[in-house]
């Protein structure tokens, strides 16, 4: 059966490494808990608060914001050619599959679900259960997080073009609409 972890990422760097190339690299040190991962699982993407306004976010948000899901397409291996990101070495990895993404600058921030999450409830720092990333999530925290994920998040594909400052297929849409048949010279 399918599990859910939540994976944290640190900086604006690794943000946009793990979307641009659909992949979760993991160190050495992260490679033993990365194991737990099998196709099929899916992640859901944490950006912690030093990744505003890096990312071009308006605003740095008080606490981290869960951006998105993916689904996991590979068992996670050595990388032929270890993956430099944010000055630090991932020698592991795993093909993902991004299916929802939040707009820049928002998404579901852990301070809104922290106290109803069996991961972080009670806990006066929760920021210690985040350390060992990915983290398994109970049936119960998947659930919870999958409902309110979906209220905030769109598409990737509609949604990525931001994170690297580039306008996506329907902002283009939206703001230089298709030429109607007359515009177009079709009569």
């Amino acid at each position: 059966m399918a599990a859910t972890h939540l994976v944290v990422l640190g900086n604006a760097e690794a943000v946009r490494w793990v979307l641009k190339n659909q992949r979760m690299a993991f160190s050495e040190v992260g490679r033993r808990t990365a194991s737990r991962l099998s196709r099929g699982d899916t992640l859901v993407f944490y950006a912690g608060v030093k990744c505003w306004p890096a990312l071009g976010g308006k605003v740095r948000p008080k606490a981290g914001i869960m951006i998105g899901s993916a689904v996991v397409l590979t068992e996670v291996a050595r990388l032929r050619t270890a993956a430099q990101v944010g000055g630090r070495k991932f020698e592991y990895g795993c093909e993902v599959f991004f299916e929802r993404l939040a707009a820049l600058g928002s998404g579901l921030s852990i301070s809104d679900v922290k106290n109803d999450l069996e991961l972080t409830a009670g806990r006066a720092n929760y920021g210690q259960v985040l350390r060992r990333t990915p983290i398994l999530l109970s049936s119960a925290d998947t659930a919870l997080l999958s409902a309110r994920l979906e209220s905030v998040t769109a598409p990737y594909e509609d949604s990525v073009g931001a994170y690297f400052g580039t306008v996506t297929a329907s902002e283009s849409t939206a703001k230089n609409p298709p030429p109607s048949d007359h515009e177009a010279g079709i009569i």
